[in-house]
Parts: C-alpha cells; sequence; structure tokens
C-alpha cells in the first residue's frame, strides 16, 4: 500500500493470478514503481498546509481563540516545534486581525525545508529525480488542496488499465473419467469472462491409451479454437505428456493442469460448446 495525494493506494496481485509468487511479487514491484512515478509524494510544506478535519476558519493553521479575549491565531506544527502568533481583534478588528494571522502562517510555510515526505530513502530518491519542481513550490494556505481529485482519478484509471492488460491469461484443463464409460474434459479460459468447453471420449470400446489419444486431438482443436496455434504448440511441447499419460492416469482422481498465457500469443474466438466421440 502506498499514500499518495491523500490516498491510500493498493492492489492485490494473487499467486494464482499470475502463476507463481514470483510473478505476482515482480508484477507487484513494477505496480508500486509506477505509482511512484506518476504520483508525487507531499512536500513537508503539503503536508503542514492539510486542513484538520475540526479546522472552522477555512485557512489551515489559523483559528478564531475567545479567551481571555477575542484574537486569530497562527498556529503551526513542523519537526522543529510549534509555533504560535496572536492578533488580538480589539486592536486589529476581526477581519485585520484574521488577515494578519494568515500572512504569518503563510510566511512560517515557506520558512519548512523543501523536502518529500515519504518513509523511505528509494521513495524520496524517485520523487526528487521525478518532480524536482514541486521542491520549489510553496502552497497558499487559503487552498489546503493537493492535486485535483480528477488528475489523479485519471492517473490511476491508466495505470491500472495497464496492469490489467498485463495480467496473464489462464487456461485450465481437467480430465476424469465417469461411472458412465466416458472420459471427460472441462476447459476453462479466462479471456473475456469465463470461456467454457466440454468434451466427452468413449472408453467402452477403447483402451484407455486409445481414448486419452482421442482426447489429446479434441483439446488441440478446442485449444486452437479459443487460444490460437502458439498455445497449441506450447500444450503439445510442455503440458500434454503429463495431463494425459495412460501409464500414470487415474479415472478417479483425474488429471489437471493450468497454463498462463501472455495476453500477446493469444485471440479469442469460440463459444461455450460442447463435443462428444
Amino acid at each position: 500500500m502506498l499514500r499518495r495525494q491523500g490516498r491510500h493506494i493498493s492492489r492485490t496481485f494473487k499467486d494464482t493470478a499470475y502463476g507463481s509468487a514470483e510473478s505476482a511479487f515482480e508484477q507487484a514491484r513494477d505496480y508500486r514503481d509506477a505509482i511512484m512515478h506518476a504520483l508525487p509524494p507531499v512536500t513537508l510544506r503539503e503536508k503542514a498546509n492539510c486542513l484538520r478535519s475540526d479546522n472552522t476558519s477555512g485557512v489551515s493553521g489559523v483559528y478564531k481563540a475567545h479567551d481571555p479575549q477575542p484574537r486569530w491565531i497562527a498556529y503551526l506544527s513542523s519537526p522543529d516545534g510549534v509555533r504560535t502568533k496572536g492578533y488580538s481583534v480589539s486592536r486589529y478588528g476581526d477581519e485585520k486581525a484574521k488577515i494578519f494571522a494568515i500572512r504569518k502562517r503563510q510566511e512560517w510555510l515557506a520558512d519548512i525545508p523543501s523536502a518529500f515526505h515519504t518513509v523511505n530513502e528509494e521513495a524520496k530518491a524517485v520523487a526528487r529525480w521525478q518532480f524536482p519542481d514541486r521542491l520549489n513550490h510553496i502552497p497558499s494556505v487559503t487552498n489546503s488542496h493537493l492535486m485535483p481529485p480528477e488528475a489523479i482519478d485519471e492517473i490511476l484509471t491508466k495505470i491500472d488499465q495497464d496492469f490489467d492488460a498485463r495480467r496473464p491469461l489462464r487456461l485450465r484443463v481437467t480430465i476424469r473419467g465417469d461411472a458412465n464409460d466416458r472420459l471427460r474434459a472441462i476447459v476453462v479460459f479466462n479471456k473475456t469472462g469465463a470461456q467454457i468447453k466440454q468434451i466427452s471420449i468413449g472408453t467402452r470400446s477403447r483402451s484407455l491409451a486409445e481414448s486419452l489419444s482421442l482426447m489429446r486431438s479434441s483439446l488441440q482443436r478446442a485449444l486452437l479454437e479459443f487460444c490460437g496455434e502458439p498455445v497449441v504448440r506450447r500444450f503439445e511441447a510442455g503440458y500434454a505428456a503429463r495431463l494425459l499419460d495412460p501409464v500414470s492416469f487415474d479415472r478417479v482422481r483425474g488429471s489437471e493442469i493450468a497454463m498462463y498465457i501472455p495476453r500477446h500469443t493469444t485471440y479469442l474466438s469460440g463459444q461455450d460448446t460442447s463435443q462428444s466421440e
């Protein structure tokens, strides 16, 4: 989780969505870096200028006190300590006393060191490299807003869309025998929603090896329809033998594989269908 521009930003990268803990970690790290390069952390001045929830004046660090006498007070808490100065309403009048307090608060705000408010040196170094101009900015005490919310939303939406496009597609194939002397395969492909294809092969008049060979041919056609030829080649090279080995295949337990496919290697074709042989 990161905090940028007054927001907590987070996104979950599950091992099951990316194929391994290492791949999920790499994506999470890249997402963190993308946020750090796109959204600046607040500076110490901006942090000091945030409007507190109990503020009643509408100006950060300026409030009116009534005891022992009415006065407007400029207030600033910084790493160097707390600073306060009051301006008497009876001496200056209400409006001028408030103006003087605002000016003093603005003066103190400019005295705060020019630095980013970050939790570690890496984030601070990235911010200095990406957003050097922000270190020279002195916010107005009459405007405690950070970046416009619409601009933040636009940046986050673009980053999320980019990472949605980087998430691999998952192809899952499950094969089991049933009580009706048939092998049944379920192919689930998650390109646009869950596309499902069911394949059924009769085994009563065939050996297990023959049935699995027919299943292999049917799976090749299904994968070609769903995913395209590159995925079929990858399935044949790395998964088919393990999934369809007649020596190790157990009709009750069945067998299952999951393939994680980069999006650029696939295309979408076909609907939910079933076939039997």
